[in-house]
């Protein structure tokens, strides 16, 4: 197994990699800047990208799953991360995926039925919240996407 890096993928490779993530469900995001792949044979096994501060299209092929190939994309993501002066990451993902990515060091923030937030720093959100000073009467915010 070898690692690729694509800043950001483009070409040959992106169609490759979009093929990749399609076989398990996935789209690949163009704000995508870093993407690592491992390969076999040239053929991508496993892939994850990142764009700011946010983990996104992380998948593993399914002839794959349980070799710990997603803690080595993982760690290249935060380590590309960190180099970028990144230090609180997020990811979206399946609920399903809350134990695998528990396990490296995320916690989760919100969950709906089909997707799950997480965080790489225990109760950051929260703490972010918390450090808001409080003002008397009426403050909101709307945040849409």
């Amino acid at each position: 197994m070898e690692l690729q890096y694509l800043r950001p993928a483009r070409g040959f490779y992106l169609k490759e990699l979009e093929k990749f993530l399609a076989e398990s469900g996935l789209d690949f995001d163009p704000g995508c800047t870093f993407t690592v792949n491992a390969l076999e044979d040239d053929e991508i096994i496993a892939t994850g990208s990142l764009e700011k501060n946010v983990l996104k299209c992380i998948a593993v092929s399914e002839k794959h799953q349980g070799e710990g190939l997603s803690a080595t994309i993982i760690t290249a993501l935060r380590s590309q991360a960190f180099d970028n002066g990144e230090e609180h990451l997020f990811l979206f993902t399946k609920p399903k995926n809350l134990e695998m990515f528990g396990g490296l060091g995320f916690y989760p923030v919100a969950k709906t039925q089909d997707a799950l937030l997480m965080e790489s720093v225990r109760a950051g959100c929260d703490s972010f919240v918390a450090a808001i000073p409080k003002k008397e009467g009426t403050i909101g915010a709307v945040v849409v996407n």
